[in-house]
């Protein structure tokens, strides 16, 4: 029997919406000048995951792994975000078994934070820590490209373009996040699979009706199958 040098290599990850880059949170990197930290919305086995990539030399990375209901509840705490006093801010605690020297520990230990704050200028921020990579806080605030003004010519104060993102994030991740959970859910995805292949292969049979006399259409290339859906202290 072949054993884990056989050479099978599983299929590629299939991409969806939340692969948008514009989508990824940018923040400095702490430790490393010059480098960006990115924080990456995704989903792994149909659960919603935030993962973030500090960007320093040792290659860091740090991962909040949630459930629908706990994400949804981490957007209505980020929701709330706008009415809080500057300086508030909550934790998700994330637990999860961890393992030792091949041993599994006898309860399920804190093994990252994902926090929702607000700054003293009153900018939203979200963070996801762990015991051993560099804290980052990622700010909603406008992009590079766009800059938001009122009627009179004044600029948006960093508080009120960070809570238009905050709320226009929310609205993303709801719609997005809420799709995917039911398009990418493993059972969903096989069906899917197996109802495009049969579709195909019906259509590519060449043995119909109107195959009869020589007509083109049983020469007529199969349509493709429809695309699927299918990834300590704190210092602020």
């Amino acid at each position: 029997m072949a054993g884990n040098n056989s050479g099978f290599q599983p299929p590629p990850r299939v991409k969806n919406a939340l692969d948008n880059r514009k989508l990824n949170l940018s923040s400095p990197c702490p430790t490393n000048p010059g480098k960006k930290s990115n924080l990456i919305w995704g989903l792994y086995e149909g659960n919603p995951r935030l993962t973030v990539y500090i960007g320093d030399n040792e290659g860091s990375k740090v991962s909040a792994a949630l459930d629908l209901p706990v994400f949804q509840a981490f957007l209505a705490l980020l929701e709330s975000a706008p009415s809080k006093e500057p300086g508030w801010k909550n934790c998700i605690e994330n637990k999860n078994f961890t393992w030792y020297g091949g041993k599994r520990s006898e309860a399920a230990e804190v093994v990252s934070e994902l926090w929702v704050g607000k700054d003293k200028e009153g900018q939203i921020w979200i963070s996801v820590t762990d015991k051993k990579a560099p804290k980052v806080q990622f700010f909603f605030s406008e992009p590079e490209f766009h800059h938001f003004k009122h009627g009179d010519g004044t600029s948006f104060t960093k508080a009120e373009t960070s809570e238009l993102f905050a709320k226009g994030y929310i609205s993303i991740l709801n719609s997005v996040v809420n799709s995917l959970f039911v398009t990418s859910w493993p059972e969903v995805e096989a069906a899917n699979k197996r109802r495009a292949e049969a579709a195909a292969e019906k259509r590519g049979g060449g043995s119909g009706g109107y195959g009869g006399g020589g007509g083109g259409y049983t020469n007529r290339a199969p349509a493709p199958p429809a695309a699927i859906v299918t990834g300590d202290d704190f210092p602020f």
